[in-house]
């Protein structure tokens, strides 16, 4: 532990030793770091989480928490054309 605060107050006094590396280290993390968690967010959204389907009974499956403020799925039809 002590060794761990040595280290944090090393890196401290060399930061604030070199003020235009530590601006540019900030401004170059931050937007990175924001990025990801962007990207992040959206392959969550899309991907990752589950989508309702169709089961073989032709009713709709939803996971839990998928839909929200009382919505139902309603069956669409004449989208594709029955054979």
């Amino acid at each position: 532990m002590e060794t761990l605060i040595k280290d944090i107050r090393y890196g401290v006094r060399s930061l604030l030793a070199r003020p235009g590396f530590t601006a540019l280290a900030v401004f170059t993390l931050a937007p990175c770091i924001g990025a990801s968690t962007a990207i992040f967010s959206v392959v969550d959204g899309v991907l990752l989480r589950s989508l309702p389907y169709l089961t073989l009974n032709g009713s709709y499956h939803t996971p839990p928490g998928l839909l929200s403020f009382g919505q139902k799925v309603r069956p669409t039809t004449g989208l594709v054309p029955s054979t």
